[in-house]
């Protein structure tokens, strides 16, 4: 079973034009790659033994008109975990699913749509999970708007 080091070694050479970064992080290591990327490196990750995908969510940087994706992986034979992120645009990304090779990802890719508007291509049944047919938007988007909810002011 291969350390963090060594799978981003093989992530490197085999993803080489869409590895962007790769660094040890604050508390959990990650690569940076290209959002066309995402299958591959997933099929590479589970090949190396990262038997999990704990969670996908994005982070919105509406000043920079970007998401940030964020897949969390984990080994169990090892206890290695570790993130690999990507960048889309706010409006009209898309991302290949994963879910062919993690199963559990279909849930979580419908989530990261239906709250973010990333849409996963290949995704074999996108629907809404949390929110109503009729919504319109995308709720975890920080620009979002809704005149039937009521704001709480910061304090």
């Amino acid at each position: 079973m291969a350390t963090f080091t060594e799978t981003a070694k093989k992530l490197k050479a085999e993803l080489a034009e869409t590895i962007i970064e790769i660094s040890d992080g604050n508390k959990i290591p990650y690569v940076k790659i290209d959002a066309t990327a995402a299958h591959d490196a997933a099929t590479a990750l589970y090949g190396a033994g990262y038997d999990s995908l704990l969670y996908i969510t994005a982070k919105d940087y509406p000043d920079d008109g970007e998401l940030e994706l964020v897949w969390h992986y984990f080994s169990y034979p090892t206890n290695e975990e570790f993130f690999v992120k990507a960048r889309v645009p706010r409006s009209g990304a898309h991302v290949p699913t994963i879910s062919d090779i993690y199963a559990h990802a279909e849930w979580q890719e419908d989530e990261v749509y239906e709250m973010f508007g990333v849409a996963f291509e290949g995704h074999p049944n996108p629907r809404r999970l949390l929110t109503p047919e009729w919504l319109e938007g995308h709720p975890l988007l920080k620009d979002y708007e809704n005149p039937d909810l009521e704001k709480i002011p910061n304090q």
